[in-house]
């Protein structure tokens, strides 16, 4: 237990003495912390998902792992993560909404007619171990046809089993938050979807007549695996995909949409990774369409003679009379003498710094809404919001 947030000499030996007397591994098995600290990491002991709970609550396959609880619970429902877990315990449900494991509402009916008659919530009266009321085990079926003539099941060929279809979500937050399966929310349909094309390399790509290798980034790690796109035939179905255009009766990609990867996309000049839809893909900077004349009449974008292209609009870069000519901008100066053209959103704001600690934790290596990690996710909102001061 340490007193103050920082560590004497005396305090980091004496931690050293006693870390090496743990269990291994050592540095999960030891910690220093505030005595306002102790109650919650006592509270979490018995919590599989955390520092210490982890070793002491044994889950796995084997059933003399497992203290089977009334009516089959073996876990309660909040220690569960993911879909598969969650609604393969009869007293859980996976709650969409909120993107948690919480109680069937099953377990609440104490009697058999209360029970059956809440076919919502699939709820059925079982025997064993035990009388009680249970949510109802989805896809138990033992052979394939009547397996596959359930919508909710598919049948898997190398298991011989009868398993639930995956990524069977209603809403996006719900189908990114799935942590059984790479999954895939699609704007356009409204479902989600097992993300096509995950293979890992050019070979076990090109071996599949649906996907082709996309390695036009110069950073390697974007390159991947996608669905050939652009293959449709007729104007509606090419212009579903957001990534193509219909032009001489043909269907091709529009600029930008090449590049696979955020970081990838955001490295080239005039592209930038639009999340207005999901799917997000590489689109071509809004501005960058327009020549001379159509740029001047789109409020958001300016003539750079610099680049002779049409760009975004950049108060910054703007004289005085110019800055003061444009309402959108603010023209800044001080008794210092520094002078600067700004968006009026900011002409109020003294010179500062800004700083930002991101989290560390295990979901920012995760989808973050539709960028591919937490990482990006911020880094690009930060860069956005800095390209517009």
């Amino acid at each position: 237990v340490k007193r103050f947030l920082a560590h004497t000499r005396k305090d980091v030996d004496a931690g050293e003495t006693l870390r090496s007397i743990t269990s291994s591994p050592h540095a999960d098995h030891f910690t220093n912390l505030m005595l306002s600290e102790i109650p919650d990491a006592l509270d979490s002991l018995c919590d599989p998902n955390s520092r210490w709970g982890k070793y002491v609550v044994v889950v796995g396959d084997d059933p003399q792992n497992q203290k089977q609880q009334d009516g089959g619970v073996r876990l309660p429902c909040q220690n569960y993560v993911g879909k598969a877990k969650c609604n393969s315990d009869p007293g859980c449900i996976y709650q969409e909404a909120l993107t948690a494991c919480i109680d069937s509402p099953c377990i609440r009916h104490c009697g058999e007619l209360e029970c059956s008659s809440n076919a919502a919530a699939y709820c059925e009266w079982t025997s064993a171990p035990v009388d009680g009321c249970r949510k109802m085990e989805f896809c138990q079926h033992i052979d394939q046809k009547t397996c596959e003539l359930d919508s909710w099941c598919l049948w898997n060929q190398a298991t011989l089993g009868c398993e639930e279809k995956p990524c069977l979500h209603h809403n996006e937050n719900s189908c990114l938050a799935d942590r059984d399966h790479d999954c895939t929310w699609q704007t356009g349909t409204q479902k989600c979807v097992l993300t096509p094309c995950q293979y890992p390399d050019s070979v076990t790509c090109g071996a599949d007549p649906t996907c082709e290798w996309n390695g036009h980034c110069l950073v390697s790690s974007d390159n991947a695996c996608i669905v050939k796109p652009c293959l449709a035939t007729d104007e509606v179905a090419c212009t579903a995909d957001p990534r193509c255009a219909w032009a001489s009766q043909a269907c091709s990609l529009k600029p930008c949409s090449e590049y696979p990867g955020e970081k990838c996309c955001n490295a080239v000049d005039g592209c930038h990774w639009d999340v207005r839809q999901s799917p997000a893909f590489c689109s071509q900077l809004p501005c960058r369409k327009f020549d001379r004349n159509g740029c001047a009449g789109e409020k958001e974008c300016m003539w750079s003679d610099a680049k002779m292209k049409c760009v975004e609009k950049d108060c910054s870069v703007l004289e005085k009379c110019q800055c003061e000519g444009d309402p959108d901008c603010f023209f800044v100066s001080s008794l210092e003498g520094s002078a600067h053209c700004t968006f009026q959103r900011y002409g109020t704001c003294p010179t500062l710094d800004v700083v930002l600690l991101l989290d560390g934790g295990e979901s920012m290596s995760r989808a973050f809404g539709r960028h591919p990690n937490g990482f990006y996710a911020l880094v690009e909102v930060v860069k956005d919001w800095a390209a517009t001061d």
